[in-house]
């Protein structure tokens, strides 16, 4: 059996990767723009030397110039230029703004109401009146002007089965229910 070196993991080493991993993205999308920037473009690459072997600015100032973007010459075989662009990926990361944390926003929990109390739900002409402890604490408590407070009232009225009590008493559509000082049309 042969033994096997064990390579400690450290904090830098996550770095480390994290910024090359940032500086192959960067070079992936420079490359990507590059190449939408010659879109359209009757360039060559052999042109891109002139006759005494040196970079043509005809080829290479459309990267560099007015775009924002910094240009590295690179090469794999000889493995040239790799420093520069991690060195330069590390400066550009540290200008960046520090991370924004937010913190979630607490929304209480919609009370609990105890519907098990007694209800009493009178029928008059055309006027339904209902009555009961629990109810009259709920419609002091609810803000009518606010929508999801209206949608809140309304799913405890139906969660209690005010509503189908109702419905099985005979309610009908346009008639008026009346519940200590709050009024409204009835709708199916």
């Amino acid at each position: 059996m042969q033994a096997q070196a064990v390579v400690p993991v450290t904090r830098g080493d996550g770095r480390r990767a994290l910024i090359l991993l940032v500086c192959g993205v960067l070079l992936l999308v420079v490359g990507i723009v590059g190449l939408f920037s010659l879109q359209g473009k009757a360039v060559r690459f052999d042109a891109a030397y002139d006759a005494h072997g040196d970079q043509s600015p005809y080829f290479f100032g459309p990267l560099e110039e007015g775009q924002g973007y910094s240009f590295f010459e690179l090469s794999a075989a000889a493995h040239t230029g790799t420093r520069e662009l991690v060195q330069e990926c590390a400066r550009r990361l540290k200008e960046l703004p520090p991370i924004l944390r937010f913190e979630a926003d607490y929304v209480p929990p919609e009370p609990k109401v105890d519907t098990s109390g007694e209800l009493t739900i009178e029928h008059f002409d055309d006027m339904w009146l209902v009555e009961g402890p629990w109810l009259q604490r709920l419609v002091a408590t609810v803000n009518f002007s606010d929508y999801e407070s209206r949608m809140y009232f309304d799913r405890v009225l139906r969660e209690a089965g005010v509503f189908k009590r109702m419905e099985e008493m005979g309610v009908r559509d346009g008639d008026t229910v009346s519940m200590y000082d709050l009024m409204f049309e009835y709708k199916d």
